[in-house]
């Protein structure tokens, strides 16, 4: 079989890997396929690593893991891997190229976590995001109608804290927790978003109108009570696997952010001709709950969205009959 298929397909339920759905196997497989043809083909291996990496980043864990054992093996490889994707992300930086900067940094974190990048060159990344943030909305010295940038720097910190707070913890606990105030001062000193669309709205459990928070100060929160439980997580193509199966209602607060990003992501990245995927993709992914609510609740998040919905409401409608089709099989 092809190499580019064992990286498209790892982690799925497909013909590549067998009867085995253990992610172990499925990174030790492929790992062995890419090892062969970078004997052949590094520059190609190098290149689809990376375009999987930013199409279909609710696999980033997986891949962070086997640039890891590569990285033992082959150390040039990793060490160029990494020159690019440092390109990569500068590039989208300079493009303003959202989902490319929010993609790129998770895997920069996932190769964090697999030992590849030391862990205060990801500090420096946050801090610099955070620092530019902090300027944006500084009424003297920045320009805060520009806040919506600054949010989606914050937004990106945040989103990567989940897959690797707690290495960072561990091995540099004084950056993380500077890391952390320099949040929460970026949060301290923009401007509350009020969302008048969600003013009829509850928390279940509080009680309280959901438009009191917006969506960065509810994602801190969330972030927060993570800390709080000692839950960070290392490894995120794990994440879910090293917990005990539970329903729905016991979702801890950020695990429903963590899935609706992978939902969205499936859903930005694989529209038009892999639209067939991106129902395959939804129902696969691996949590170890049922998540048809929160499927539904994104589909139609995007469906509802104004001024109009990111992609035309015919490509929704036929991920909603695709759903149907893969859970009734």
């Amino acid at each position: 079989m092809s190499w580019k298929s064992f990286l498209l397909r790892i982690g799925d339920k497909s013909s590549e890997y067998g009867p085995s759905s253990d992610f172990k196997d499925h990174v030790e497989t492929c790992f062995g396929a890419l090892r062969r043809e970078l004997e052949h083909s590094p520059d190609d291996v190098l290149a689809f690593l990376l375009q999987c990496a930013e199409q279909l980043p609710h696999k980033i864990p997986l891949y962070g893991t086997v640039v890891g054992f590569l990285n033992l093996e082959n150390e040039d490889f990793v060490i160029k891997l990494v020159q690019n994707l440092q390109t990569d992300f500068q590039d989208a930086l300079d493009s303003g190229s959202c989902d490319r900067v929010r993609t790129l940094m998770w895997f920069l974190t996932a190769l964090m976590c697999s030992k590849v990048l030391q862990p205060a060159s990801l500090v420096v990344v946050f801090e610099t995001l955070l620092s530019s943030a902090a300027t944006t909305v500084d009424e003297e010295k920045g320009n805060p109608s520009w806040q919506a940038c600054a949010d989606f720097y914050v937004t990106c910190v945040l989103s990567c804290l989940p897959w690797g707070g707690a290495e960072l913890i561990e091995q540099v606990p004084e950056e993380i927790e500077r890391v952390m105030a320099g949040i929460q001062a970026c949060l301290s000193i923009r401007s509350h978003v009020s969302d008048t669309g969600l003013s009829f709205f509850e928390d279940d459990e509080t009680g309280k109108d959901l438009a009191e928070k917006d969506f960065l100060e509810d994602l801190w929160e969330r972030i927060q009570c993570l800390a709080i439980v000692g839950n960070l997580i290392v490894c995120p193509d794990l994440t879910f696997h090293l917990k005990p199966s539970y329903k729905t209602e016991d979702l801890q607060p950020i695990d429903r952010f963590v899935v609706e990003e992978y939902l969205l992501d499936v859903l930005l990245f694989l529209n038009g001709p892999s639209r067939k995927e991106c129902a395959s993709f939804m129902v696969g992914l691996p949590v170890p709950f049922r998540c048809e609510y929160l499927m539904a609740e994104t589909i139609f998040s995007q469906l509802l969205l104004l001024p109009h919905p990111p992609f035309k409401p015919l490509y929704y409608t036929l991920v909603i009959m695709d759903l149907c089709e893969e859970e009734e099989d």
